[in-house]
């Protein structure tokens, strides 16, 4: 396929016909200016950000002192949806005792009298500490930052924005706003008409929109001028699966408890997706959790070695 494209390239180079070669051209011309106008949009509206983050603006009209929402920075539409879904610990609890209530442990085996998570883990008189808030806060971090997770690559996939509109949107927006923002400076300059003067109350609202269009589309603009479509959407799959087990393990050293097989099975009941309970499955499967922890554990002593031969 990477060929094909570069013998296609190479004919339209070395072809006869003018026009395959002014298109070929144009195209390369109409790249770079994109990138430069990227680069462009990206330098005026850096500063704006930092004013954003900045105490309040006096002047009522300076779009800063309104608190433009701004996703990863000052307000993260996702993270709101994620923590209306998720509601209260109570209903937290009541999921978590509604998995251990449905699969057969151990998972996937189970065993032949049908007992349950929920009935295992309540003989060993460990279902009250499973519930208590303190495990229940672990539990919601590991569930929220799933689903957010979730949410974050289903838009990225279908190349929507955090408000549902598509990104082309926001970029075309982008564009237009600045090179219009760009045209009336340059006129007002032309004519000797004083820009800030004439033009401020004006200019300030294109800025307010170009600061929404742009918190669209390149929601990490602090950190680079990487457009949503470009951004690599993180899992924290391991890590919350290593902080769910560190936290049972806890549970278990006060009560003296040694079972690294059943921390192993209550992580992956709990960092399962709800979708894959719902079906039945465990996703991640115990043995998976079993080497992130292992694999988890010999980081942590070759941490350990290296900060003493140091």
């Amino acid at each position: 396929m990477i060929r094909a494209g570069f013998v296609v390239f190479g004919v339209l180079c070395r072809s006869t016909d003018p026009r395959a070669k002014y298109n070929t051209i144009k195209a390369q011309k109409h790249l770079s200016m994109s990138r430069k106008g990227v680069r462009e949009i990206h330098d005026y509206l850096s500063p704006l950000v930092a004013k954003l983050l900045a105490k309040p603006s006096p002047h009522p009209e300076d779009p800063v002192s309104l608190g433009i929402p701004w996703p990863y920075v000052t307000h993260d539409l996702v993270a709101d949806r994620v923590s209306k879904e998720l509601a209260s610990p109570e209903r937290t609890r009541n999921q978590l005792i509604y998995r251990l209530k449905r699969f057969l442990y151990p998972y996937p085996e189970g065993n032949r009298k049908k007992r349950t998570f929920y009935t295992h883990v309540r003989s060993l008189g460990l279902l009250e500490p499973l519930v208590a808030p303190l495990l229940l806060w672990d539990i919601q971090m590991a569930w929220f930052l799933q689903r957010h997770y979730e949410i974050e690559r289903d838009l990225q996939r279908k190349q929507l924005s955090q408000l549902g509109f598509p990104l082309d949107f926001h970029k075309r927006m982008l564009h237009l706003l600045f090179a219009h923002l760009q045209r009336t400076t340059a006129l007002a300059q032309q004519h000797h008409v004083p820009v800030q003067e004439w033009l401020r109350e004006y200019h300030s609202e294109i800025n307010k929109q170009l600061l929404l269009e742009a918190g669209q589309y390149f929601p990490q603009l602090r950190l680079w001028a990487k457009p949503a479509d470009k951004l690599r959407v993180y899992s924290h799959a391991v890590g919350t699966q290593v902080e769910v087990y560190c936290a049972i393990s806890a549970i278990f050293k006060k009560r003296k408890l040694k079972n690294n097989k059943l921390a192993c099975q209550l992580t992956a009941l709990i960092c399962s997706s709800s979708a894959r309970s719902r079906g039945g499955q465990l996703d991640p499967n115990p043995e998976r959790v079993r080497k992130y922890v292992r694999d988890w554990r010999k980081k942590m002593r070759k941490s350990k070695l290296d900060k003493a031969y140091r």
